[in-house]
């Protein structure tokens, strides 16, 4: 597939072929309707500036108890566990910070109301923010990618338009 185009590549270039990790692709953000049509909300693209990223994250659909179709969920599972550890902040009165290394823990307490999707997106989208930003450093300063990047964001807001 595409990874093994890219090894290819790299070899042929003489540059050292870094260690892909594969992940499963989270879910969507949310359900879209049939014919909805380009809807960019419902992906994290790496070229998601913060504050895109954290909206999309807040528009996510996260029903209390629902494990089944949560992905916020979907996104701690596929990269973030990947760090050891993700940390839930709250506030102290909410019973303070909640850190999980085991996804079946944050699963149990997602479905037991401990965890609420009020403190849980939030987490995501600075955690999202966060992984995704020295990916992001490296497009503004590759000139071929920050072209790239131009020719996809007018794809996008072409097909916006069509709506």
């Amino acid at each position: 597939g595409l990874h093994s185009l890219a090894v290819e590549h790299l070899n042929r270039s003489g540059v050292q072929v870094p260690e892909i990790k594969a992940v499963p692709m989270p879910a969507s953000l949310r359900l879209q309707a049939a014919g909805e049509g380009l809807e960019v909300d419902t992906q994290i693209l790496v070229t998601d500036n913060a504050m895109d990223i954290s909206r999309k994250i807040k528009k996510a659909f996260c029903e209390p108890g629902n494990v089944d179709f949560c992905p916020p969920l979907s996104w701690v599972e596929a990269l973030l566990l990947g760090e050891g550890e993700f940390v839930v902040s709250r506030k102290p009165e909410n019973g303070g910070d909640l850190r999980y290394s085991d996804v079946s823990v944050m699963r149990k307490d997602f479905v037991e109301g401990i965890l609420h999707p009020g403190d849980l997106k939030p987490s995501v989208g600075s955690a999202l923010n966060t992984a995704l930003a020295s990916l992001q450093d490296g497009l503004k300063n590759t000139p071929a990618l920050k072209q790239a990047q131009k020719k996809i964001d007018a794809y996008v807001k072409a097909q916006q338009k069509k709506k």
